[in-house]
């Protein structure tokens, strides 16, 4: 039977296939792991007290934009005509779904967007 893996050396079929990650490479790893990942949710679950969740779930537009313009600036990666009208279209739809509706205006409590973090502290505190 021949075609199939070869299992010599010790049969371990990966052997030399995966590098060896260097010290800073699991120092960065371990970075983002401990800090950057467990940051980025505090600071996203702290949104969605301060703005509500509808809106803070509008931060995730941003992201393409802001890769985009990195890319740009860190890079040197062109930004072509079509990079631009997406990065508009993009603002465009944020924009619109954060647009207070006009129910909002009338008083309707359905409507309203989110409050503050502090009038909820003080609602609690006071209440």
């Amino acid at each position: 039977m021949s075609g199939g893996p070869s299992r010599s050396g010790g049969g371990r079929l990966t052997a030399g296939l995966f590098p060896t990650p260097s010290p800073a490479g699991l120092a960065a790893l371990a970075a983002l792991g401990l800090v950057a990942t467990p940051g980025g949710f505090v600071a996203f679950f702290r949104l969605i007290a301060i703005a509500g969740p509808d809106r803070a779930a509008l931060i995730t537009y941003a992201a393409p934009v802001v890769a985009v313009a990195a890319g740009a600036v860190v890079l040197s990666e062109p930004v072509r005509p079509r990079t631009v009208g997406g990065t508009v279209l993009i603002l465009i739809g944020a924009w619109l779904a954060t647009r207070v509706p006009h129910a909002a205006h009338t008083g309707d409590p359905v409507a309203r967007p989110a409050r503050g973090l502090r009038r909820r502290r003080r609602a609690r505190r006071d209440g």
